[in-house]
């Protein structure tokens, strides 16, 4: 399986992976110092991100979706219904809507 790739937003580097366990995902800005950590609803091994905005949308193969704003807060989690995909697909965003 293919390991996350870091997305950037407005200047910020978003990284998403595993961190003692809990799925997190981490914002550094252009210096490379962490503004934020935050632990997310997401299964750390298929987590994707999104650049959105100022922030980032965080998904795994469950189809979990969390939006995290540039303060690190999140704005809305979408629950997972269902069986794993086979892989993890990165969001797609189309006219503000996620797919």
């Amino acid at each position: 399986m293919s390991q996350p790739q870091p997305v950037v937003a407005k200047g910020r580097t978003f990284i998403a992976g595993l961190s003692e366990g809990k799925s997190e995902v981490i914002c550094v800005d252009q210096q490379g110092h962490v503004l934020w950590q935050r632990t997310v609803a997401c299964d750390g091994r298929t987590t994707r991100l999104v650049a959105f905005e100022s922030g980032v949308i965080a998904s795994d193969a469950r189809g979990v979706a969390v939006r995290l704003l540039p303060d690190g807060q999140s704005d809305w989690v979408l629950g997972a219904n269902g069986d794993e995909l086979a892989g993890a697909l990165a969001p797609r965003l189309v006219r503000k809507v996620l797919v």
